[in-house]
């Protein structure tokens, strides 16, 4: 069973993958209808969109965490939040398991 945290990062970075693809789709096919880019390497730009977003999405996550528990510590009070690589992992995933798809997918319809 996965840790209900563990699903809360699976799920955002999901989001993330899914915003950083069509944001790759768009650039993607804005350079083909400038004839920059062959149309297959649309599927490129979203692979890379993908994996980029969730895992700057799971870095930043982190990173966010770290400072509100510095920020408490400064005022002498607890830390507010768990602060994990595999957090960071977690997050990270759903990006590069799109990316794999979306560079298969290149490949296949090629």
């Amino acid at each position: 069973m996965i840790p209900a945290d563990k699903l809360g990062h699976l799920k955002a970075g999901t989001e993330a993958a899914l915003f950083g693809a069509g944001v790759g789709i768009v650039i993607g096919l804005c350079l083909h209808w400038l004839d920059l880019l062959p149309l297959h390497f649309v599927f490129v730009c979203a692979a890379v969109g993908a994996a980029v977003s969730a895992t700057s999405a799971g870095i930043t996550k982190e990173k966010a965490d770290k400072a509100d528990n510095d920020a408490m510590a400064a005022e002498g009070k607890p830390p507010m939040h768990g602060v994990e690589v595999l957090d960071a992992v977690a997050t990270s995933i759903p990006g590069w398991i799109l990316c794999a798809v979306l560079l298969l997918a290149k490949e296949v319809l090629a």
